[in-house]
C-alpha cells in the first residue's frame, strides 16, 4: 500500500480528530450523541482516549442516526471524512456506522471486503427496548439479515468455508449486504428510542440484548466531559451504565491487557 506508515500516537490523534469534527457536526445540526464503551471509560477515567484504545465509539439514538445519514449522503457535509454505512455503500456488512477520515486507508485483514475504510468512529444505533425478552427475539432473527451481509466477504480457510463464501457472493450479487443490513435496522427500530423507558444496541455485533440493554433515563440528561483537548457530551448515569457493561471500569487492567494492538493504517493523502 502506497502511502506513509501512521504510528500509534498520530492513529489516536487522527481518530480524535475524527471524532470532533462528527460531534460538531451533531451539535449543529440538533442530532444527540453521546461517548459510549470504551471511549466512556476514557473519558472517566482518562479525560482522554484509554492509552492502549485505538477506536473511538459513539451512540445515537437511531432517530438522530438516520437524520445524520441523511445528511451526510453527499459525503462532503464534514471535512475529509467518508461515511460507511448501508445507506452509502451497497457493499456495507457491518450493522453500525463507521465515519472514517478519508486520507488514511487501514490494512483489513478479518474480511475480504474491499470498502476503502480508514481511520475511523464507529456510530451504534440506539433503539428503544420494551423488554430484554422481546428484543433478544428481535436480535436472532435480525441476525439472519447481519450474518448474510458479511458472508460474502468472510475469510474462508476450509473447503466448506470457501463453498459457503463462493454461494454467498453469489446470492451478493441480487441481493447486496446493504439491502440485508436495512431489513435488520427496521427489525432493531420497531420501537423509538424517545418512546421508551429502556434502550440499547439490539444488533450489538459481541454482546447480549441484557448486557447492552440501559435505563434510559440514564441518557436523558448529557452531561460533557474532558476527552482530549475538548469536551464531548457523556450520559448523566453513565457510572449505572459502565458498572453493568463492564463490573469495576475504575481498576486499570492487568499490564498483560494493556498491549498495544497490532493495527495498521496509512495515510494516503498528507
Amino acid at each position: 500500500m502506497e502511502g506513509r506508515l501512521i504510528e500509534f500516537g498520530e492513529f489516536q490523534t487522527i481518530a480524535k480528530s475524527v471524532l470532533k469534527r462528527v460531534c460538531e457536526f451533531c451539535e449543529k445540526n440538533g442530532l444527540k450523541y453521546f461517548l459510549s464503551y470504551g471511549t466512556l471509560i476514557g473519558a472517566v477515567r482518562h479525560g482522554d482516549m484509554i492509552p492502549w484504545d485505538y477506536d473511538i465509539d459513539i451512540m445515537m439514538p437511531r432517530e438522530d442516526l438516520n437524520k445524520f445519514l441523511e445528511l451526510t449522503k453527499n459525503q462532503d457535509a464534514i471535512e475529509n471524512v467518508t461515511v460507511f454505512s448501508w445507506v452509502t455503500h451497497k457493499d456495507y456488512y457491518i450493522p453500525f456506522v463507521k465515519v472514517c477520515d478519508s486520507r488514511t486507508r487501514l490494512v483489513i485483514t478479518k474480511t475480504t471486503n474491499p470498502l476503502p475504510l480508514g481511520i475511523w468512529v464507529d456510530i451504534f444505533p440506539a433503539d428503544g427496548i420494551v423488554s430484554v425478552e422481546e428484543s433478544s427475539e428481535t436480535k436472532s432473527e435480525a441476525e439472519k439479515y447481519t450474518k448474510a451481509a458479511k458472508a460474502p466477504y468472510t475469510v474462508a480457510c476450509t473447503p466448506k468455508e470457501k463453498a459457503f463464501r463462493f454461494f454467498s457472493r453469489c446470492k451478493n450479487k441480487f441481493k447486496p449486504s446493504g439491502e440485508y443490513l436495512k431489513k435488520a435496522a427496521e427489525l432493531a427500530a420497531e420501537h423509538s428510542y424517545y418512546d421508551c423507558d429502556k434502550a440499547g444496541v439490539i444488533l450489538s455485533v459481541d454482546w447480549s440484548v441484557e448486557k447492552e440493554c440501559f435505563d434510559k433515563k440514564d441518557t436523558d440528561e448529557l452531561i460533557k466531559l474532558p476527552f482530549g483537548d475538548r469536551e464531548y457530551y457523556c450520559p448523566s448515569g453513565y457510572d449505572a451504565i459502565l458498572t453493568k457493561q463492564y463490573g469495576d471500569y475504575m481498576t486499570l487492567p492487568s499490564e498483560e491487557q494493556r498491549a498495544i494492538p497490532k493495527i495498521k493504517a496509512y495515510m494516503i493523502k498528507e
